[in-house]
């Protein structure tokens, strides 16, 4: 009840307006656990640790998640954006991932790997947001198709609504040097190219989110035939793949 009170008194001061006002100029409504509540729109809510409301005068109001007993928002394009993640201008978010990697070659053989990457990116807009990143992304052994790739890449993220956003990256994929082979080729060395990727993004909340999309990036891999070593060439090659993983944003 205390905690209820310093929260009404906190949000008063700020501009906060109470059940008096007329809730047709908000979006959302909080109510607290002494029944009070109050209107305005949600900028970001981790259910851990406080919501915060912005005010119709430009304002904000953080309220702590313990004293709030429910909340009512408005669908955006038939979405709720309850919980969720929100860009804030001018901050910097560094965030890591992991995925699970599934492709396939042009001449039909599948893949599996996983990927680890990072990104730190600079939210110019409450809807938009560029970068920079880095990852690594290894595969299974036994794939003549697979070589280890590194991608380094410029990244924007597009956050229309609070759940979901969309993610793209455009860089250079570098690789390791290669398989061991198969029984009519060794393989002597592998170049990279190109890399895109893009992604579409589910936030839990401001931390962690679900996502998943498509990657490509050109390879090249090098060979002697096993039997005569004086037939060589390379295979050059763009490989596909769908990413599915988890991130976490700071």
């Amino acid at each position: 009840m205390i905690k209820a009170l310093f929260v009404l008194l906190i949000c008063m001061g700020f501009g906060c307006h109470i059940m008096a006002q007329n809730p047709v100029h908000y979006s959302d409504k909080v109510i607290l656990k002494d029944g009070s509540k109050l209107y305005g729109s949600i900028v970001s809510w981790d259910v851990t640790h406080q919501l915060v409301l912005r005010l119709e005068n430009g304002g904000e109001c953080k309220i702590p998640s313990n004293t709030i007993k429910k909340v009512e928002q408005t669908e955006i394009g038939g979405m709720k954006k309850i919980g969720g993640f929100s860009l804030q201008p001018k901050k910097i978010y560094s965030s890591i991932s992991a995925a699970t990697l599934m492709g396939r070659s042009p001449w039909g053989e599948s893949s599996l790997g996983g990927a680890v990457h990072a990104t730190a990116k600079y939210a110019l807009h409450r809807f938009w947001a560029v970068g920079l990143g880095a990852g690594a992304e290894l595969y299974l052994p036994d794939q003549t198709i697979e070589i280890h790739s590194y991608p380094t890449y410029a990244t924007f993220l597009w956050q229309p609504v609070t759940r979901l956003g969309i993610q793209g990256s455009v860089g250079y994929a570098w690789v390791g040097k290669g398989q061991n082979g198969d029984y009519s080729k060794t393989y002597t060395g592998a170049s990279g190219g190109r890399y895109l990727a893009i992604q579409l993004q589910y936030a839990f909340n401001n931390h962690l989110s679900l996502f998943g999309g498509v990657q490509s990036s050109a390879k090249k891999r090098e060979w002697i035939q096993t039997w005569d070593e004086r037939n060589h060439g390379y295979d050059r090659y763009q490989h596909n793949r769908m990413a599915l993983g988890l991130m976490y944003t700071l």
